[in-house]
Parts: C-alpha cells; sequence; structure tokens
C-alpha cells in the first residue's frame, strides 16, 4: 500500500510539473506573441512614416514644380528661362526618386513616372535649346501650360494619398487610391500621361521677396561702430521697447555668429520678450516673445500702420511695407527701406504686432543689419518704357517702380514689373542697367498672409 500510495505522489507531482512547464510555455509563448506583435506595429508604423516622408516630398517637389512652370511662363529672357527650366529637371527627377520608395501597383505608377521622367526630359531639351540661343515656341509654351495644369492634378490626387496616410492606412493596402482601378470619369494618377492628355512630346535627342538675402561677409551697417557693454545691452533693449512697458531687465542668452549679441531677457507688460543686442553698436537684431497665442481685433492695415510708426519713432528712414503673415494673433508685417523712390529689397526688417493691443513685441533686422549703408544708385541705362519691352506679352502688367534687389554676385538695380497671368500675380524683375531679366517672383495670398515664392 505504501508502495501505491508514494507511486501515485510521485505520478501527482509530475503532473503539477507538467502543468506548470505548460503555464510557463503558454505565458513564454504569450509574451513572444506580444513581442512579435509589437515589433510587427513598429515596422508598420516605420512603414508608414517613410511613405509618409517620401508622399510629402513628392507634394513638395510637384508644388514648386507647378510654381517655376508659372514663372516660365511669363518669362522672357533667356537667363531666367535656362535656370527656371534646370530646376524643373532636377524637381522632377526628385520627385521619381520618391515615388520609386512608394509600394505602388502598376496602375497608378506608370502614368504618374511616365509624366515626371517625360517633364524632366523635356525640360533638358527645352533648356539646351535656350543655351543655343533659341526662345520658346508657342507650340512649348502650350506644352508647358498642359504639363502646369497636369501637374496640378496630379498634386490634387497626391494630397488625397496624404489623406489616406494620414487615417493610418499603408499604401499597400487594397482599398487605397494606389491600388484603385482606372475609371473615365475619376481617373487615377496612371492618366496623367495617357494619350488623351493632349500632350505632344518631342522625339527627345539627348522663392517678402528676397529674405534669403545677403548672410556673409561684415555687417554693413555695423561698420565703424564703438563695441558695448552688457549693461548697456539692457539699457539699449529697455529703451528700444519702451521703459514705459518694462518691469524687469535681466541678462539672456548671448550668441556668436555674423553678428556677435548679447542677450537681454525684459519682462513687460506683453509678457517676457528675449531681445539680442549687437555688441557691435549696440543695434537690435532681433525680439521674439516667450510666448505668444494673442487675441485678434485689428486689422492687418492697422497692425502695419503701428509697427511703421515704432520703426519711425526709433529712428529709421522710410520704410515701406510690402509683405505680411499672421499667426498666434501677431501680424508679422515685413518692411523695406526706401531712398529717393527706389526701393531697397535687401534692407529688410520684420516686425512683430500684436492684433489685439498693437504693440509691437517681435523684431528681426538681419538683413538690413548686414545691408543698410549710404547707397550711391546707378542711374538706370534702360529707360521704364524700354524694360516694359523686355516683359512677356502673357503678362498683364498693372504696376512698375523701380528697386535694388540681392543677387548672389550683390545688387542689382530693377525695374520692377507687376502683373497676373492665368489667375496668378508675379512679378518680373528687368536689370535697369543690362536690360536683362534677373529674376521672376509669383505672389501668393492666403489666409495666413501674402508671401512670395
Amino acid at each position: 500500500m505504501s508502495e501505491y500510495i508514494q507511486d501515485r505522489e510521485h505520478g501527482q507531482r509530475r503532473l503539477m510539473i507538467g502543468i506548470a512547464l505548460l503555464a510557463m510555455a503558454a505565458v513564454g509563448l504569450g509574451a513572444w506573441g506580444i513581442g512579435q506583435y509589437r515589433a510587427a506595429t513598429a515596422l508598420r508604423r516605420h512603414v508608414i512614416s517613410g511613405q509618409q516622408r517620401a508622399v510629402y516630398e513628392v507634394v513638395s517637389k510637384l508644388s514648386d514644380i507647378e510654381v517655376r512652370l508659372g514663372k516660365l511662363l511669363v518669362s522672357a529672357g533667356i537667363g531666367q528661362g535656362e535656370k527656371l527650366l534646370g530646376d524643373l529637371q532636377r524637381q522632377a527627377e526628385d520627385v521619381q526618386t520618391n515615388l520609386s520608395q512608394l509600394p505602388l501597383s502598376h496602375h497608378a505608377v506608370s502614368g504618374t513616372i511616365k509624366f515626371v521622367n517625360q517633364l524632366s526630359d523635356y525640360a533638358g531639351v527645352l533648356s539646351q535649346h535656350i543655351a543655343q540661343g533659341r526662345p520658346l515656341s508657342d507650340q512649348d509654351l502650350r506644352q508647358l501650360e498642359a504639363m502646369m495644369s497636369n501637374c496640378a492634378e496630379l498634386n490634387l490626387q497626391m494630397r488625397e494619398i496624404e489623406g489616406d496616410i494620414a487615417s493610418g492606412k499603408a499604401l499597400g493596402e487594397a482599398d487605397t487610391l494606389f491600388w484603385q482601378d482606372p475609371q473615365e470619369n475619376a481617373p487615377p494618377m496612371e492618366r496623367v500621361a495617357g494619350s488623351k492628355n493632349g500632350i505632344e512630346y518631342p522625339t527627345l535627342v539627348y522663392d517678402g521677396p528676397f529674405s534669403d538675402g545677403k548672410h556673409q561677409g561684415p555687417p554693413l551697417a555695423l561698420a565703424g561702430l564703438e563695441s558695448i557693454t552688457p549693461e548697456r545691452a539692457m539699457e539699449i533693449a529697455a529703451g528700444f521697447v519702451g521703459k514705459e512697458r518694462v518691469h524687469r531687465t535681466g541678462a539672456g542668452v548671448n550668441t556668436e555668429g555674423a553678428i556677435p549679441t548679447y542677450g537681454v531677457s525684459l519682462l513687460t507688460d506683453d509678457g517676457t520678450l528675449n531681445v539680442q543686442v549687437s555688441r557691435q553698436g549696440g543695434k537690435i537684431l532681433w525680439m521674439i516673445p516667450e510666448a505668444a497665442g494673442f487675441g485678434g481685433g485689428l486689422d492687418v492695415g492697422e497692425c502695419a500702420l503701428r509697427a511703421y510708426e515704432f520703426l519711425s519713432s526709433r529712428g529709421f528712414g522710410h520704410m515701406e511695407p510690402n509683405y505680411w503673415q499672421t499667426y498666434d494673433g501677431l501680424a508679422i508685417v515685413n518692411f523695406a527701406a526706401s531712398e529717393d523712390g527706389v526701393l531697397l529689397y535687401p534692407d529688410l526688417i520684420k516686425v512683430q504686432v500684436r492684433m489685439d493691443t498693437g504693440a509691437v513685441v517681435g523684431w528681426e533686422a538681419n538683413n538690413y543689419l548686414m545691408n543698410h549703408r549710404a547707397r550711391t544708385l546707378t542711374r538706370p541705362v534702360f529707360t521704364k518704357e524700354q524694360a516694359a519691352e523686355m516683359v512677356s506679352e502673357r503678362l498683364a502688367v498693372d504696376r512698375t517702380r523701380l528697386c535694388v534687389i540681392p543677387t548672389d554676385q550683390g545688387e542689382r538695380l530693377c525695374y520692377e514689373f507687376g502683373g497676373h497671368w492665368a489667375g496668378r500675380y508675379y512679378l518680373v524683375y528687368i536689370d535697369a542697367v543690362h536690360g536683362v531679366e534677373a529674376n521672376i517672383l509669383q505672389i501668393i495670398d492666403t489666409e495666413g498672409g501674402r508671401l512670395s515664392v
């Protein structure tokens, strides 16, 4: 009997050990499964993130292509035409590179890649023609217009893809736009380069304007000025903002760079303002509120007037507002200096104004400090009428003025011709000394402001 009991006890122990092992295995399997699920989820997020970046790049490049096609169609200068075509060729190649990173079905991708390939090749051919002195023909212009229209349509469809990804779909899933079958009434992207798009391709043989002005070299506006102390920087910052607005002054973070500065922190009626004062000359380089999110009430015109009054009271000469933007209850107004009626785009200052009280709380004067000085302006060689003959007939010009624009080589005196074409507004710059097209900008009005590209 005792042996029977012992055997039974051994059997029970073995059973318990077996159950424990099975439980451990189940736990291990569950942990492994959870780990695999997490890994798969992380991989899916990584895939969607990569697809999202590629799609965003495509949308960005297509927008740039559309802008440059518009500029090209109102260009009448060989130099600008060649530059724009070179940009188009490179950007079309970038679109193709990003499209190749996406898991596309043949239905969707074949026509799209064909279109961007043809656009790149066609831009290359036209660039060669212009380099050889051959202007764009009427047929070239018609084809470029068609390409611009197709590019706009393609960009709209790419934004639908953005929506797919934003909703958490991976592009390989069957219900996304990339995998839809062609439809005559609502064609997916492969129709862009189809036989019915009206484009006859040749047999191939084979950017406020000027805000990225001069940032190299010494700051011209500070030439010959004496250095200041940190204590003096605090006095200058408080006086610039208005001592009646300042409750407390403290040291901020100093910066180096092209214009070394002392940092100053000001506690004001508008919150904390961080100010950078140039160590040479004691000029305000920039000022920014530590927190935004102000209210509304004033329109942009009233804010621009408050900014102009602030500039005048701080000793700046005649400044003209030209471009603006709004966000978080702030109006950011770009001002350019003016001399004898000539607008000086290199001498740019951006002023931030609260849209509820009209108080100036922000400032950026890097371009102004780098470029401003007493200039001896060159007299125009070409008259306004002569320069107007160099502007494309496509552009319906409604205003003209003399201005100075920054270039990689320095500055150029130009006539600025503003006008409409195809529902868009452009600025064409004709060099007043050499009689060539120097630049083209497109003006874009948005809910948030007026900008140039």
